[in-house]
This record gives structure tokens, sequence and C-alpha cells, in this order.
């Protein structure tokens, strides 16, 4: 089966058949993990358990919020009074 890659902005789009959606009981707005196997040039598409993308999701969340807090954590000299 061919398809063909579209442009989106600054992106490029690869449109899945419905039956491999299906196949691989996903559909639009699912969490999937991407992996490249360059030996054999071929993407593979898992998907990933609702619970556990939520749980990344939430982890990431995290790690931006320490890393925002960290960068203005510190308090020039004299505004702490």
């Amino acid at each position: 089966m061919h398809q063909h890659l579209l442009k989106t902005g600054n992106s490029v789009v690869l449109s899945l058949p419905e039956e491999i959606l299906d196949g691989l009981g996903i559909k639009e707005g699912d969490h999937v993990d991407l992996e490249f196997d360059r030996a054999e040039r071929r993407v593979i598409i898992t998907p990933v358990d609702p619970a556990v993308a939520i749980l990344r999701s939430d982890r990431e969340f995290a790690r931006q919020i320490d890393e925002f807090l960290n960068l203005f954590r510190p308090v020039p000299d004299g505004l702490e009074k």
C-alpha cells in the first residue's frame, strides 16, 4: 500500500488508512510510540495505553514546571525583603 506524504505547516503528515488504525486499535487523538529501525528503514508504530500516556504527560508537565521554577527561583539580592 503506497501513501502520499502531505505538508501541513512545518510538518509532514502521513495519513493512515482506517484498516491500519483498526488493526492497531487506535483512533484520532490516541497516543502512539514511534520507533525507527535504521537497519531496515522502517517506522514502527505501537499503541500506548491511555493510562501510560496520561502518566507520561503528567511527568513531562512536572518537569516543565520544575524547569520554570528553577529558572526564576533565585531572587536578586534585596528583593526578598
